[in-house]
């Protein structure tokens, strides 16, 4: 047992010595052979641990940034407010910050030309952006712009996803030089050892099939994790001193460091699913998610027959106050509005902010006329309730499905009879079959 703790203490250059040291004349020049092999192998694991993981890591990072940012963007779209786009502005600092690593590295020119890129992307879609939410949602041109900003965007994402996948490939090819090297310090010693001592064969014979077993166990791990395969509760347990045990040590950290990274990842994603869905300054559903349950609704009309409303509703003369008080009591009128919205309706129904002071709730299962009953039960409820110290009222527009009537055609009508009870004077419920 203390042999074998000896054993394991000792440094690979070590182990191979064991065999020499029965042959003095042989000791120099296997000694030197061995300490420049072994610096190979030092070296590409070093390179490995302190520039490839690094900048994987930084490449990562950088793809969930540019996710955050794009739909940073489209809240602020979605919800007309420009003081979003702030935000976008904080990560497209941090991901220009990020890029700058990649100049000292091999790979420099790929992250010279994806911060070009980027620059474009970011500097087009917060232009675009922002005459969308100038415009209220259309302008001469939005087209040609949408299109090339999807353009930049898919090319941003190629380019850093191709990055990311030269990077493992670097990975790779200088975990397989840390086996071919050691291999082929393994199987020269061994031949050289044996021509000049037969009985050293027994001794080397060991030393190779228990570090090539080693390696094996590093070298196998080391590819999961380059192709993403690692299973983050496992940890590489080789009970060595040596070289091989700082290799262990290493990838047992960086398997670590992935365990932490991908629980962010994880939360991020469940919280950008919820930006997805969610209007960031009410709390309520957005055009994305209404969009989708009024597609639903239009299929469960089409298969059963089952009729569904939608009521359109506006602040009257929100715009005013927000002039006269500023954004942050309109901020707090809005939340408070789209409480009391929720607090009202029924449980099937949906409400979401449609944009700016508009807020659209999709009714299952009621036909125009009901869905009318609803939203002059809404009318009432603001008109009893103050918002922010402020009196209020609402203005609603009613519509119901029709068979082979687009979606467009339906928040069309909503629409419509929306415009009409605010042309008859606001504070009043207009159906769109009235017309």
């Amino acid at each position: 047992m203390k042999s074998r703790s000896l054993y394991q203490s000792l440094s690979i250059f070590k182990k191979f010595l064991l065999a020499p040291v029965l042959g003095l004349f042989f000791v120099i020049p296997v000694a030197f052979y061995l300490l420049l092999t072994t610096k190979e192998v030092q070296e590409d694991v070093y390179y490995v641990n302190q520039e490839m993981f690094p900048l994987y890591e930084l490449t990562r990072d950088n793809v969930i940034l540019l996710e955050r940012i794009s739909h940073e963007i489209s809240s602020a779209v979605a919800a007309k407010e420009k003081l979003w786009l702030e935000d976008a502005f904080v990560h497209a600092q941090l991901m220009k910050k990020n890029m700058r690593e990649y100049r000292d590295s091999s790979f420099a020119k790929a992250g010279a030309e994806l911060a070009t890129e980027f620059d474009l992307y970011f500097e087009h879609v917060i232009e675009l952006s922002k005459n969308i939410i100038k415009s209220d949602g259309y302008y001469d041109g939005i087209e040609q712009d949408t299109r090339l900003s999807v353009e930049y965007y898919l090319k941003l994402d190629f380019l850093l996803k191709d990055l990311q996948k030269s990077i493992k490939e670097e990975i790779q090819v200088h975990i397989s030089s840390v086996d071919t090297n050691t291999s082929f310090l393994l199987f020269k010693g061994a031949l050289l050892f044996i021509a000049w001592f037969i009985g050293t064969i027994i001794i080397t014979l060991l030393v190779y099939r228990d570090i090539k077993k080693r390696i094996g166990q590093i070298v196998e791990a080391s590819k999961n994790i380059a192709r993403g395969e690692a299973d983050f509760k496992d940890r590489l347990e080789l009970p060595m001193q040596d070289e091989l045990g700082e290799i262990v040590d290493s990838i047992n950290t960086f398997i670590s460091n992935l365990d932490q990274s991908h629980k962010e990842l994880l939360q991020t994603k469940e919280e950008l699913q919820l930006l997805y869905v969610r209007d960031k300054l009410t709390g309520l559903h957005n055009r994305v998610k209404i969009d989708e349950v009024i597609e639903n609704e239009i299929n469960r009309f089409e298969r059963y027959n089952i009729p569904f409303s939608i009521i359109l509703a506006d602040i009257d003369h929100f715009k005013k106050l927000n002039d006269s008080f500023g954004h942050l009591l309109g901020d707090e009128i809005l939340q408070e509005f789209a409480q009391k919205l929720q607090e009202n309706i029924r449980n099937t129904d949906f409400v979401a902010r449609w944009g700016g002071e508009e807020f659209l709730i999709v009714c299952p299962q009621v036909d125009e006329a009901e869905a009318s009953i609803i939203a002059e039960k809404l009318r009432k409820k603001i008109e009893e309730n103050s918002f922010g110290g402020h009196a209020l009222s609402a203005s609603f527009g009613v519509a119901c499905y029709e068979m082979k009537q687009s979606q467009d055609q339906l928040l069309h009508n909503a629409d419509v009879a929306l415009y009409e009870a605010k042309k008859r004077g606001r504070n009043q419920v207009v159906r769109f079959d009235s017309l």
